[in-house]
């Protein structure tokens, strides 16, 4: 009995892998294809990465916290549950790829809201770069005294350098 149930359960994680698999991959290829005629919008310091981050999460979080709660969700139940069951796991797929199809156009769509403060980019760079240089500073000038801390200090300027964004080539 033991040896089915967990046959049963590892089936189960098996196939919530597949559906997160093959609903997520295709969002996910179909992102870094980059057949697109269009200029995309430009980019903004700092928020165009928040905005990769969001479109990222939008594209496959779904799948994923689907995935994860289709192991313990699809136990099969007994009846008359079992068809309650198999209409509720349908309709949340159902969502699921109704949120995945929608969501990158809302993000698209903030994209092209705050594409236009990319115009304060230089600026904007100016005040992010001095921050990491802060940062640099202060974990120089403490060294080991704050050790492990300068080394987060240096990991977070180089984060923080990486929301810099250029001019728009299109």
């Amino acid at each position: 009995m033991k040896i089915a149930v967990r046959a049963g359960r590892t089936a189960a994680v098996v196939a919530g892998a597949v559906v997160c698999a093959a609903v997520a991959l295709p969002t996910i290829a179909k992102a870094d294809s980059g057949d697109s005629a269009e200029c995309p919008a430009a980019r903004v310091t700092g928020l165009s990465s928040a905005l990769d981050t969001v479109g990222t999460a939008a594209a496959a979080g779904p799948s994923i916290a689907f995935g994860v709660l289709l192991v313990p969700l699809s136990q099969p139940l007994p009846p008359p549950f079992d068809t309650v069951q198999s209409q509720v796991l349908s309709g949340a797929a159902d969502g699921v790829q109704q949120l995945r199809s929608d969501a990158p156009g809302y993000v698209d769509q903030l994209r092209a809201g705050v594409a236009p403060f990319a115009a304060g980019n230089d600026v904007a760079n100016q005040g992010v770069n001095a921050v990491a240089d802060t940062l640099d500073t202060v974990a120089d000038a403490a060294g080991p005294a704050i050790a492990p801390v300068d080394r987060t200090l240096h990991e977070t300027a180089t984060i923080v350098r990486s929301n810099t964004e250029v001019a728009a080539s299109c």
